[in-house]
């Protein structure tokens, strides 16, 4: 084909070069190296060839392609750089009008409707890879695909490699015993069998002290989620615990009938004991000293356990094996591996730690499938970094009244994020689309308690509440003026109003009897908000709770309740202050302060009822703190540490003029607390579920 004078080779291929760089973008962003050279990236549509006598590589293109500068196509690594720079191969025949051929991605595939204008390009990577780039590319004009060329990578970050390793290792190993005590895990296997872990950590001179360090916390960690066994036979369904130590030899630490590892705080101080003894690293020798101590000589004679118990080894290495390992050394460390995986029925998890890993060899180690038993890291803090994560998801959020950091500087009125976890406040659109604000609190995952004056409305002497779709509730909120990290906005179904509720002010004091609701997040579990560390619920108490002889009489602790232990807090949110919201605070307050004598609060508020209400604030000026929310609960710490709600703040407007205190419902009365817990029904809990 005659090209224009005005169009030079040159000139195309620029054009072209800027057009396979825009439409391919850059791949997988993990080092590679080569004779002590970071590899360059590698050409779409072409490969490298290398030459290990003259430590050079070669750029080579597929058929049909061509090389940006094929005499500059070879590249020697000197001092650590490469020499020459980057090359790409490009199509040049401009008589095709189709896209080019896109090639598979590794770790993944690609779907291609055709390669005319306007077909489709679909990628998806395979389990336990994630698409980095456009999951779908068009063919467009001048043949180009658009979008950026994707890769698949693996799961490389901390948080992904510790959700990962909870989910398919943790959590299905936990349902097998009793000694487990996380709720979560323990729904997981309907008949607990029992569990036998073997820890296999590898103690060669390639460890350092400061990674031991991390792998013992990481290991100390399953102790105590796994739980141990207080008997040397594990009993039915418990947990038992070995340890063996391995550099070019293996040594076994205490194995699953010692009887100094009856309990977690015994089989901890142990790990602490583990030193780094130098030496080379013989996986194989390891591999067989676990079938033959602690299969062969403890497990096989447990017959009560035998066929019934799950068994786990956890290899921690940082898999670089002394010597070539090939031929017969690969061969003797598949060899064990396999009769661990089948004679002795042992699940077996590498978790390859280090910047040299062998994956081969962890691969052929563990068991099947891969992504659910080999994990790697580029180093032992990771690990520990992994570990924190873990031991924050299992955490039992559902446990009620744990706050998080509630101490602040002395003259500060501002919470520290979290402080609060229960808290939350709810937007109501009204009849005439006017939105109304209010404050309250998660009980559970299900049921937020309110008042129910925030939530309803009077028609012809009866009380209706609004639609359940006209309301939005915003949990693990810190900032109401802005969206928060860890901002939740479940959907409500429900509106439950108590049964008494009448919507009749008592008096000219604005307030009602039995001013209480709960908002339900719905009887599906999937669809209610996850409770973390930054939404928990508070406690309500009820009459048949035991506690210690000095919280047993509530009403006397609305008497005269410690005021360093009595918090209220919120934004400032109340029914109408939508419409002045000067009057709101941006970040949540919090304030101490104590519920009032009797006789003050008679004397402020005539004729009311302490039987159902309560008064708290200060004789003299309080602070704009004082507010809170309408909704919102007055916290009381217990002597079991657990902060409990005892009312519901109704009237907190005025707060700063002296002996203008705040009205609360009071939520220990009969009437009201029987309601509540009839409606939660069991799931406000102060302990967890498996104890």
């Amino acid at each position: 084909m005659l090209l224009p004078r005005a169009i030079t080779l040159t000139s195309i291929i620029s054009w072209i070069l800027f057009i396979t760089v825009f439409s391919f973008g850059t791949t997988d962003a993990r080092v590679k190296r080569k004779y002590g050279c970071v590899l360059p990236e590698e050409p779409w549509y072409g490969s490298f060839i290398f030459d290990d006598r003259k430590r050079t590589l070669r750029y080579e293109c597929d058929d049909g392609y061509i090389l940006t500068a094929y005499r500059q196509r070879d590249r020697k690594c000197r001092k650590g750089k490469w020499t020459g720079s980057d090359l790409y191969c490009l199509n040049l025949d401009f008589t095709q009008s189709k896209c080019p051929e896109l090639r598979t991605p590794n770790n993944g595939h690609v779907y291609t409707e055709g390669r005319v204008v306007g077909s489709k390009a679909s990628f998806i990577c395979d389990e336990g890879f994630v698409l980095y780039g456009s999951a779908t590319r068009t063919c467009q004009k001048g043949r180009r695909w658009d979008g950026t060329m994707p890769v698949c990578k693996s799961r490389r970050t901390i948080k992904d490699i510790a959700s990962h390793l909870k989910e398919t290792m943790i959590d299905s190993l936990a349902g097998a015993t009793t000694s487990s005590k996380t709720g979560a895990q323990s729904r997981l296997s309907p008949g607990k069998s029992g569990l036998d872990v073997v820890l296999l950590v590898d103690v060669s001179s390639s460890i350092g002290d400061r990674s031991m360090d991390s792998a013992k916390k990481f290991m100390k960690l399953l102790v105590d989620i796994f739980g141990v066994s207080n008997e040397t036979s594990g009993g039915k369904n418990g947990t038992r615990f070995a340890l063996m130590t391995f550099n070019d030899k293996p040594t076994i630490v205490f194995n699953l009938n010692d009887k100094t590892a009856r309990s977690k705080s015994e089989v901890k101080k142990m790990i602490d004991k583990i030193q780094i003894t130098g030496g080379g690293t013989d996986i194989s020798k390891a591999l067989n000293a676990v079938g033959r101590e602690v299969h062969n000589i403890v497990i096989t004679r447990n017959l009560p356990r035998l066929t019934g118990a799950t068994r786990a080894v956890f290899l921690l290495t940082d898999a670089e094996e002394t010597g070539y390992v090939k031929g017969d050394r690969m061969t003797r460390i598949r060899m064990n591996a396999n009769t661990l995986k089948t004679a002795g029925n042992f699940e077996i998890f590498c978790i390859g730690v280090g910047q040299n890993i062998d994956h081969s060899l962890l691969a052929e180690i563990a068991s099947k499938p891969q992504i659910e038993h080999v994990f790697t890291l580029s180093k032992f803090e990771d690990l520990e970094k992994v570990g924190d994560i873990i031991a924050e998801k299992n955490i039992d959020y559902g446990q009620c009244g744990v706050s998080g950091n509630t101490e602040i500087a002395l003259g500060s009125q501002t919470t520290n994020e979290g402080a609060w976890p229960w808290l939350g406040w709810v937007s109501v659109l009204d009849d005439k689309n006017m939105p109304h604000t209010c404050g309250g609190a998660v009980v559970c995952d299900r049921w937020f308690l309110t008042t129910a004056s925030c939530v309803s409305r009077k028609i012809d002497d009866q009380v209706v509440p609004y639609n359940a779709s006209r309301m939005n509730v915003y949990l693990s909120d810190y900032d109401i003026f802005k969206k928060d990290t860890n901002e939740i906005w479940p959907i409500v179904h429900d509106v439950m109003i108590h049964d008494n509720y009448t919507g009749e002010e008592i008096g000219n004091l604005g307030i009602h009897a039995n001013d209480v609701a709960l908002l339900d997040f719905g009887q599906n579990e999937t669809e209610r908000p996850v409770l973390d560390k930054y939404l928990r619920p508070i406690c309500i108490a009820t009459d048949n709770e035991s506690l210690s002889d000095a919280d047993t009489n509530f009403k006397m602790l609305l008497s005269f309740p410690n005021k360093k232990d009595a918090f209220t807090a919120g934004w400032g949110n109340a029914p109408d202050n939508i419409y002045h919201t000067s009057l709101l605070h941006s970040k949540m307050m919090q304030n101490q302060r104590p519920v009032m004598k009797p006789k003050y609060c008679e004397r402020r508020y005539e004729n009311i009822d302490l039987d159902r209400f309560f008064c708290v604030g200060e004789e003299f000026e309080g602070s704009d703190s004082c507010m809170g929310d309408i909704g919102g609960p007055y916290m009381i710490q217990l002597s079991n540490k657990r902060f409990y709600s005892l009312g519901l703040a109704l009237k907190t407007r005025g707060c700063r003029k002296r002996n203008n205190y705040s009205i609360f419902l009071n939520i220990l009365h009969p009437t009201v607390n029987g309601w509540i817990n009839h409606v939660l029904d069991g799931c406000n809990r102060v302990k967890n579920k498996d104890t």
